[in-house]
């Protein structure tokens, strides 16, 4: 089987109820779905959101084709920093944290600004966050991160195991690695 056919499949039945999955093979599986179909709901596979050939195209989906399947990407706007929210039919992944703090900007309250509106706008999704992949240990992608594990409930982490001495951003994924082991429910 196509290894991001296989990662799509674990992921929706991870969020079927049906497996439990390592941390990283659940967030590959998320992050696999970028490239193709990743969730099922009543049998329509979701649709990777691409780039459409012109803007008049970005506005029509065909036909034949419900909303509510659609993976949807969100790039919050942090300033210097990444967050990035990916949307599926069937559960969320959120991709850094981070954000540039200073007096021109203050990434860390667009972002909770950002997260707080989008679960708002979502009841459904119960502010669940499937998946919180920390790709790298500098403060511009980890400044919320504690602010993320107190105010939301996640249920896999992932990162890539690094440590930056000095880089302010190492404690908070420190922080999150020493959170995750403390709850028996986060994979």
């Amino acid at each position: 089987m196509h290894l991001r056919l296989w990662l799509g499949v674990v992921w929706a039945n991870y969020l079927a109820g049906r497996s439990r999955p390592r941390a990283c093979t659940l967030a590959l599986a998320g992050l696999a779905a970028l490239a193709g179909p990743a969730c099922e709901r009543g049998g329509t596979s979701a649709q990777a959101v691409r780039r459409p050939p012109s803007k008049a195209a970005a506005r029509e989906r065909p036909p034949d084709t419900d909303p509510r399947d659609a993976m949807v990407l969100h790039f919050i706007d942090v300033g210097q920093g990444d967050a990035t929210l990916i949307e599926f039919p069937c559960g969320t992944v959120l991709i850094d944290t981070g954000g540039e703090l200073n007096e021109a900007f203050d990434g860390e309250a667009a972002f909770h600004a950002y997260l707080e509106d989008f679960f708002a706008k979502r009841p459904e999704r119960k502010r669940v966050i499937d998946a919180l992949v920390i790709t790298h240990p500098h403060i511009d992608h980890t400044r919320s991160l504690a602010w993320t594990l107190e105010n939301f409930e996640v249920r896999n982490v992932l990162h890539n195991g690094q440590v930056v001495a000095d880089d302010p951003g190492s404690p908070p994924q420190e922080a999150m690695v020493a959170w995750a082991r403390a709850e028996p429910e986060v994979g």
